[in-house]
This record gives C-alpha cells, sequence and structure tokens, in this order.
C-alpha cells in the first residue's frame, strides 16, 4: 500500500471515529434530557471534566511515551525503547492507583462542592467513580498505543477507536433499554469503550512487538522516569492552564449561575468537543511522518509536510464551521426541539468561532513535542487560564453578564493564541522568519469566508426542513467545501500531481 493511500485511508478513518462519537452523543443527548432533565445531563459532561483535572499530574509521565519510545526504536536501541516502554507502564499503574484513591475520597463528598439536587446525589457519585475509572483505563493504553506510531500502523488505531465507539453503542441500548434511565448508566458505556481500546493496543502491541519491545520490571529505571518528568512537568503546567482555561467553565456555571445553564453549556461544549477532537484525530494521522521527517534534520522537507498537514486540517476546521454558521440554528431546532434553540445556537457558535485557526495550527503543537520546546507554550497556555478563570470570576460575580463571559473570553484568548503566538513561536523554534506561516493563514481565512458566504447561499437557496433535506444539503456544502479550499489552497503543482494521479487511475482503468 503507499504512503499517499495509507494516509487517505487513515484520514478516511479518523473521520469515521470521529463521527461514531458524534452519533452516540446526537442520539444520547435529546434521549436523555428529555427523560431526566437537561440539568442531570450536565453532571455528566461535568463528571469528565472534573476527573480530567487529573491530567495535570498523569500527562507529566504521558506526554512524552511516545515520542521517547518511538524515537529509540526507529534508532533501533531496542534495550533503550523497552526501559522507556517498561518504565511507562509501571508509573502509569502506579499513578492511576493514586488517583482512583484520592478520587474516591473527593466524591464522597461531591454533594457539598457542587450544586446537586438531592435526588440525583447517589448517581452523580456513581457517575465520578465510574468515569475516574474510565479515565485510569484510558491512560493505561497510551504505552501500548506507541505500536501504531513505530510501525505507522494509525489506520488499525483508528480501526480499533470505531470498533470501541460501536461497543459504547450497544452497551448503551442495551442498558437504557433493560435498565430505567439513569445519567449513570453513560459512565458504564465509556467505561466498555476505553476497554476496548486498552485491549486492541495490548494485543497489537504483543503481536507486533514480541521480540524487540517488551515489558519487564528488570528494565524499570528510575532514570528513565526522570527524564520522562523533566519533559513532561510543563506539559502537566500546560495542563493546568488548559483547566483554567476550558475546563473549569461548567464548575463556574454550576456554582455562581446555576445547573440549567451548566447543563445547557454542557450540551454546547459535547458539540463543541467534536471540533476538538475532529482536530487532534486527523493531524494524528500525520505524526508518524513528521517524526520521520523530523529525524532527518531537514527544515525545508519537514516545513512542507507541516504545512500540507495544517491545510488538511484547516480544510476539517473551515468547513465545519462554515456548516455550523450556515445550518447551526435548524439543525438545533430539529435536534432539541424542547430545548432554547436560539440560546444553543448562540453559545454554540461563539465556541466553535475560533475553529478558524484551530484547525490549521493544531498540527504546530506536535513541534512542540518533537523539538522538546514545551516551556514557551506551557506558560501561554497558564497564562491564558489564568486571564481567563479570572475574568469568568469577576465579570460574573460584579455584572449582569453572565453566562457570555464563559464563552467569550474563551474564544477571544483562542484567537489570539493560534492566530498570533502559537504560529509565530513554531517558526522560531524550526529557525524560521517569524512570519513563515502566515501567508498559508491569510489563505485559509479568506477561503474560510468564501466558504461560509457559499453555505448559506446553499442554505438560503434549499431551505431545509427535516433531517433528510438538512444531510442533503450539508453534504452538498461540503462537496462544494472541499472544491473551494482545493482551488484557493492548493499550489500549482499540488493540482498537476493530483490531475496526473487521477488521470493516470482513469487510464489503468480504461485498459
Amino acid at each position: 500500500m503507499s504512503k499517499n493511500l495509507t494516509l487517505i485511508i487513515t484520514i478516511a478513518l479518523s473521520g469515521i471515529a470521529v463521527f461514531a462519537s458524534y452519533l452516540i452523543n446526537f442520539f444520547l443527548t435529546p434521549f436523555i434530557t428529555d427523560n431526566i432533565g437537561i440539568d442531570a445531563y450536565g453532571y455528566f459532561t461535568l463528571a469528565k471534566t472534573i476527573v480530567n483535572y487529573a491530567s495535570i499530574i498523569t500527562v507529566g509521565f504521558t506526554a512524552f511515551m511516545i515520542r521517547f519510545i518511538s524515537i529509540e526504536y526507529f534508532k533501533k536501541n531496542f534495550k533503550n525503547a523497552s526501559e522507556y516502554y517498561s518504565t511507562s507502564i509501571l508509573s502509569v499503574i502506579i499513578v492511576s492507583i493514586i488517583i482512583i484513591f484520592i478520587s474516591l475520597i473527593c466524591i464522597a463528598y461531591i454533594d457539598k462542592l457542587l450544586v446537586i439536587p438531592k435526588e440525583l446525589v447517589s448517581s452523580v457519585k456513581i457517575l465520578f467513580v465510574l468515569v475516574t475509572i474510565n479515565f485510569c483505563i484510558t491512560n493505561l493504553s497510551i504505552p501500548f498505543s506507541a505500536i501504531f506510531y513505530i510501525k505507522d500502523k494509525l489506520i488499525w488505531y483508528n480501526f480499533i477507536k470505531i470498533i470501541s465507539y460501536l461497543v459504547e453503542a450497544v452497551a448503551l441500548i442495551i442498558l437504557f433499554s433493560t435498565l430505567s434511565a439513569n445519567v449513570l448508566l453513560i459512565g458504564i458505556g465509556l467505561i466498555c469503550s476505553s476497554l476496548t481500546i486498552f485491549i486492541g493496543n495490548f494485543i497489537f502491541s504483543a503481536v507486533y512487538l514480541k521480540n524487540t519491545l517488551k515489558f519487564n520490571f528488570h528494565y524499570v529505571s528510575i532514570k528513565k522516569i526522570g527524564k520522562l518528568t523533566k519533559n513532561g512537568v510543563w506539559q502537566s503546567v500546560n495542563s493546568l492552564g488548559s483547566t483554567l482555561n476550558s475546563g473549569l467553565d461548567l464548575l463556574v456555571a454550576n456554582n455562581m449561575l446555576n445547573p440549567l445553564i451548566s447543563g445547557q453549556l454542557s450540551i454546547v461544549k459535547t458539540l463543541g468537543s467534536m471540533f476538538s477532537i475532529l482536530y487532534p484525530t486527523i493531524s494524528q494521522a500525520f505524526q508518524p511522518r513528521m517524526l520521520k521527517k523530523f529525524s532527518l534534520n531537514d527544515a525545508n522537507v519537514f516545513l512542507k509536510e507541516l504545512i500540507f498537514s495544517m491545510r488538511v486540517c484547516g480544510f476539517f476546521g473551515s468547513c465545519g464551521l462554515a456548516g455550523f454558521i450556515s445550518l447551526g440554528f435548524i439543525y438545533y431546532k430539529l435536534w432539541l426541539p424542547n430545548e432554547d434553540t436560539y440560546f444553543l445556537y448562540y453559545l454554540t457558535l461563539v465556541t466553535v468561532l475560533p475553529s478558524v485557526f484551530e484547525g490549521l495550527i493544531y498540527p504546530t503543537y506536535f513541534v512542540n513535542t518533537l523539538t522538546i520546546k514545551k516551556i514557551f507554550p506551557c506558560f501561554v497556555t497558564f497564562a491564558n487560564g489564568i486571564i481567563n478563570f479570572a475574568s469568568m470570576y469577576f465579570l460574573i460575580k460584579y455584572t449582569n453578564l453572565g453566562v457570555n463571559v464563559i464563552v467569550w473570553s474563551t474564544a477571544i484568548l483562542s484567537f489570539i493564541t493560534n492566530g498570533i503566538i502559537n504560529p509565530v513561536y513554531c517558526s522560531r523554534i524550526l529557525n524560521l522568519k517569524w512570519y513563515t506561516l502566515f501567508p498559508t493563514m491569510i489563505k485559509h481565512i479568506i477561503t474560510t469566508v468564501m466558504m461560509i458566504g457559499c453555505f448559506i447561499g446553499i442554505e438560503k437557496m434549499f431551505n431545509p426542513k427535516n433531517w433528510i433535506e438538512l444531510i442533503l444539503v450539508a453534504v452538498l456544502s461540503a462537496i462544494l467545501g472541499a472544491l473551494i479550499y482545493f482551488i484557493f489552497m492548493t499550489t500549482i503543482n499540488e493540482k498537476k500531481y493530483i490531475f496526473n494521479m487521477i488521470k493516470d487511475k482513469f487510464i489503468k482503468i480504461g485498459k
């Protein structure tokens, strides 16, 4: 299989995995909000958000696991790779045990920390326990996922993710059809999904790396723990900044506003998270190629790969943003007719606006990992988090802006970070001119505006009123968006290459 075909299949499977995740939320959200209430649904998202605070600790170990394991493996230093591998596995196990112990103590008093109706206290506590277990299983899967980078088998990685979403869907269907509707059932579905990924990663790792990379207690190295932690500590700072930046909004809404607004914000974050999941998923398809290109120490070769990955991720961001602007209100009207459609559309629109830059810039985050240049990005994220949390707290407390503060403060800081700071810093650490990435960004913005205009025109022309019409209009818009992005974002040589490749395929078919 050619490298280009492998990349295309990987991206396609990545998209299918994200779509499968979306479908679960699509069908589950209205069912829960109608049967349990929108405030109850808010506790599920809130539980995942709060439990993810533990990533501030775990990311210090996990952030560079795959990098160090993969690079040592590529250099054929199999003993060093096994030491990183074994050290990573044992470190995650120990940290997970500590997290579960601490979490159980905190969960016992969760009703003192959050505003929870009495009838939901028991369910919410169990939900928090289940989400904590799910978090630990997810972290345990990370060292085993190195196989997919080492062997460039991300196709199988995404296939496993798709299977895990199907397992989650089947589990939720069985649970909700046989038991009374309860928010804690979602936690059981999550665990089924995470266990599927863990088992899949473990099996692939055992099969493909059995002779070169293996776990052994004798390979566990204090020195390797120190190296992982030394480089990962800044990622922990970054995680703390991310938590302050966007991980406390539900907690602030629950305590300073009310559970209803927290529930509405949870729905918004659920839809917004589809963008957040999409960018790393698409970008991940390029990471094995970027790893290899980076190891060649050729800046021009690596830059071409980086810009190519930026444009691909940027297309999905632009298409998603244009699609939501034009069809988002109709989507909410059909999806959650019993909720405040206008309000949800407005909040979501503000939340996804920064995706005009986020998708395009996301591949540059991997450059920080490759170059181990994490201090400045972590400082920026942490500073953003402090500013964001402070603005949310004081503006909600002393003004009547309410939930507007939560969505707008995060959006504005995201525009500044991804539109200015990150592209300049990426160019700097690659020893390039500070404006190297800006021509691509400017073309991307112009193309995105054109896509938005075309998508709105198509929506006005067909005026969809049901799900079938909405899907057809969305597909037509996406096709037109791909054509617009291809025309304006690819170089002449790339257009010639693609046309020649298509022509050759037709010639072969004709013969």
